[in-house]
């Protein structure tokens, strides 16, 4: 119910901390990352920095529980409902006549009202079939991503159900250009940090970072990092070679974290400023569904992605801001 827990930090951290106007906002999100897939979380495979900073200095959320897969997922995070009552069931595939009803209210609208600017950077996934039902008309002023569920990582290219097409979109014009031959993961850092430089500081920011990393690409190819050779060389002691490269797109996310902090550091917003981190579901340790594993870990917890279970639904996940009361754990959410 992660939209009424951010409009309440909005209408209530600027009297209870005497901030000078409303806080700006930015929220991560990872795709099927798996809970022992952070190093605060005790993995001893990758190693995860910049998000293991906003966890021992801000809030780790240890009972943050989601919904099971991508769409539905979403659609509560936005609507602050669950998918009883969303009607987002099951992933949304491409071509279909399924999405996010009109009828709700989302978050980035609700923002909107109290003046923030809002931008959606990556990942949509709650239906594309008509022009209303897009980002832009959902309430964001600004989307620079993919509408469907995952993404080549390198040409913009969207293979599902033995049909392909481009799915690379700037504020609903083609961007495949853009797109062509950029590693996924860079190019959304790239554009979240361009996002809050061109920010004017004294205005409320909602930033909506959702990333495509770690969740595979398309069937066949599976696992793609930045550099190849830089991530055998960082990850070579692990032996299994999908789960080298599982680590390698995970410690791109963690890049992208500590490029987002610098960005509003240096743009003096951070001081200012609510970073949220999480994921959307657990990992797809084994999928005999869809074929989608990603040969995460939610070691020790029972089940994966698709499963109501512990593995499925709740997912690594810290609350990090100056504004609040860091350096706990927080059991209750």
């Amino acid at each position: 119910m992660w939209c009424a827990v951010v409009l309440w930090c909005v209408c209530n951290v600027v009297v209870v901390c005497g901030v000078k106007g409303p806080p700006h906002i930015v929220v991560i999100m990872a795709d099927d990352m798996g809970w022992n897939d952070v190093s605060f979380h005790g993995s001893s495979q990758i190693m995860t920095p910049n998000i293991d900073a906003l966890a021992y200095q801000g809030v780790v959320l240890n009972r943050h529980y989601t919904l099971p897969t991508c769409s539905p997922s979403r659609a509560a995070f936005l609507t602050g409902r669950y998918t009883v009552h969303t009607g987002i069931q099951i992933p949304i595939s491409s071509g279909t006549v399924s999405a996010l009803s009109l009828n709700f209210t989302l978050l980035p609208q609700h923002l909107s009202r109290l003046g923030y600017r809002t931008h959606l950077v990556g990942k949509w996934h709650l239906g594309s079939h008509h022009s209303d039902y897009l980002p832009l008309q959902r309430g964001f002023h600004s989307h620079f991503g993919f509408y469907a569920g995952y993404l080549s990582y390198y040409d913009g290219i969207h293979l599902e159900n033995g049909v392909a097409g481009i799915d690379a979109w700037r504020n609903g014009s083609g961007a495949w250009q853009e797109f062509s031959g950029h590693y996924l993961t860079d190019l959304l850092t790239e554009e979240a940090v361009s996002i809050i430089r061109s920010h004017e500081s004294q205005k409320p920011l909602y930033l909506q970072v959702a990333l495509s990393a770690p969740h595979t690409a398309n069937p066949g190819s599976k696992f793609e990092v930045s550099n190849l050779s830089q991530n055998e060389g960082e990850h070579h002691y692990i032996t299994d070679v999908y789960r080298r490269l599982y680590a390698g797109m995970v410690r791109g996310v963690d890049n992208t974290i500590g490029a987002i902090v610098e960005a509003l550091r240096s743009s003096k917003m951070l001081d200012n400023s609510i970073i949220l981190f999480t994921s959307d579901n657990g990992a797809p340790t084994l999928d005999p569904l869809w074929g989608y594993h990603n040969y995460g870990s939610n070691w020790p917890l029972r089940g994966m992605k698709v499963s109501c279970h512990e593995g499925g639904v709740r997912t690594a996940a810290a609350l990090w801001s100056p504004l609040v009361k860091g350096n706990r754990v927080y059991d209750q959410l």
